[in-house]
């Protein structure tokens, strides 16, 4: 998934496989995988987990999608 130009996606936990993480103040302009989607019917809100920089970030759906100056959806096979 790319990440363009996106105000709403900042200081996003990142947390390496050894339980070392820190906060990444920006992730404009970033290639990630995604490889989970957690979703809650009831709120109706998805979870992207994510892989980036050698370890994996949450990054709320709702927000990549309204964030994005660029592009203004997601599209996925199943």
């Amino acid at each position: 998934m790319l990440i363009g130009i996106n105000s709403k996606l900042r200081n996003i936990e990142v947390t390496k496989s050894n339980g070392n993480h820190w906060i990444q103040n920006s992730f404009e302009r970033h290639w990630v995988t995604i490889t989970e989607i957690k979703t809650d019917n009831i709120a109706q809100k998805a979870t992207l987990k994510v892989s980036t920089w050698g370890g994996y970030s949450y990054l709320d759906l709702d927000d990549y999608i309204n964030g994005e100056q660029l592009y203004a959806a997601l599209l996925y096979f199943n």
